[in-house]
């Protein structure tokens, strides 16, 4: 009995190393764009992007996004004059670098603030999720700052690993089994 059991905890180690190997990577760092946007209104007044124009990442773009500085970015205008969910998510930020797809689906306003520094300020705070061919799709943000008729646009994208439903089932399945050849003895 001893022998199927060490085959039994064997083999279920070795079908949780490979559903966990089998799983895409979480998406990681930060990507910077420049361009300029319009708004409905001043910065202190605004309820929406009506466009942006010019998008293009900036240097120093982090981890999963190094390398694709000078990229062409298609930024999607959207009201947030509501905080909260959004009725429809959309895809509001999109480029492509080395045959891979990078977009971002807006899902939540989280935050607006203005104030009134110079021609005025506004910062919309953002969520939803991170996409790379490739990858994981992740949970992440984005900021949009604008300051009188300059726009700046960043984001930052960060994951706390949360296991799998398969790969939950297999470690909780390692335990009983463990549990049991403990019981056993």
């Amino acid at each position: 009995m001893i022998f199927k059991t060490t085959h039994l905890v064997a083999g279920a180690l070795i079908a949780a190393l490979g559903i966990h190997s089998a799983s895409a990577a979480w998406i990681s760092g930060e990507v910077d764009f420049a361009g300029s946007s319009t708004l409905n209104g001043t910065p202190l007044t605004a309820t929406a992007f009506n466009g942006f124009s010019g998008g293009v990442v900036t240097a120093g773009a982090t981890d999963s996004y190094t390398g694709t500085d000078g990229s062409l970015v298609n930024l999607t205008g959207f009201a947030f004059g509501t905080l909260g969910p959004v009725a429809t998510p959309f895809v509001a930020w999109n480029f492509s670098y080395g045959g891979k797809l990078y977009n971002f689906t807006l899902k939540s306003i989280d935050a607006v603030t203005r104030t009134t520094t110079g021609n005025g300020h506004l910062d919309v705070d953002v969520s939803g999720i991170a996409h790379i061919d490739g990858f994981q799709d992740t949970p992440a943000t984005f900021s949009i700052e604008t300051s009188g008729k300059k726009t700046s646009v960043s984001f930052s994208s960060s994951t706390t690993a949360v296991p799998e439903p398969g790969t939950f089932a297999v470690v909780a399945g390692l335990g009983l089994v463990g549990f049991g050849v403990w019981r056993r003895r």
